[in-house]
């Protein structure tokens, strides 16, 4: 149950990754303009990624207690059932044997956690980063920002470590990231067609039209054209989604 639910939250936020639906929390302006930089919120991505790194991390967390030996009830440590393996005339044996020949005579003791758990050459660099990202806060001058951001990479570096842990449907995974580009190229279509975009809070977009300053255009001596946004806040971004797209497809 609890992997159909992992599974149906990695794909739904595959599917709306391109919204920028948030619940913005703090916003800073500067001569009555935004500061983007300094804004404050929370995507409603960003909830579902929590939850599927929650879920995911703490099933393999709850895998690697009860492997450990400790919380094996009813077993033996596995270290007692491999040194009873050795009889008494194997020891005699191993009496008359060099260190080097010792070592391979002695039976390889076999640890549970261990297999559960691997220290890899990019665990500790990333910890590392991580616990430094959150030591600065001491001395930044906005701490409630740093400790946002910080916030920020320790959920990347949980999605890096989630997707280690699960196995990727390729086929579903291309289908649902071809269907939310199609939608956002439907979108596009239109906004470039009637020259401006609706605005919805609850979608996360913003009304963008050709003759308003700041936005992005294409000037000739036709005039000012909008740049489709799709549901992105900036064109390029937009390009980039779908040109991925179009390798991917």
């Amino acid at each position: 149950m609890l992997k159909k639910i992992s599974n149906n939250l990695f794909y739904l936020f595959i599917f709306l990754l391109p919204w920028q639906t948030i619940l913005i929390w703090r916003e800073v302006f500067i001569s009555k303009e935004k500061w983007q930089s300094e804004t404050i919120g929370i995507y409603f991505t960003d909830i579902i990624l929590i939850s599927w790194v929650v879920l995911i991390l703490s099933k393999k967390l709850r895998k690697v207690i009860s492997n450990f030996p400790a919380y094996q009830t009813g077993r033996q440590f596995p270290i007692s059932n491999q040194i009873q393996n050795l009889s008494s005339r194997n020891i005699r044996d191993l009496k008359s044997k060099t260190l080097a020949d010792l070592q391979t005579k002695i039976p390889k003791l076999k640890f549970p956690i261990s297999n559960q758990i691997q220290i890899t050459n990019y665990l500790v660099p990333i910890i590392g980063f991580i616990l430094w990202s959150f030591f600065s806060i001491l001395w930044s001058p906005d701490k409630t920002l740093a400790f946002y951001f910080s916030l920020k990479l320790l959920l990347g570096a949980g999605l890096f470590f989630a997707l280690q842990e699960i196995k990727i449907n390729w086929r579903k995974f291309i289908v649902v990231f071809l269907l939310a580009t199609v939608l956002q190229s439907a979108l596009a279509i239109g906004q470039f067609t009637f020259q401006r975009s609706f605005s919805n809070k609850w979608l996360g977009m913003s009304n963008y039209e050709s003759w308003q300053g700041g936005i992005s255009v294409l000037e000739n001596e036709g005039g000012r054209w909008l740049r489709a946004y799709g549901s992105f806040p900036h064109p390029n971004i937009l390009g980039g989604y779908l040109a991925l797209a179009f390798i991917v497809g």
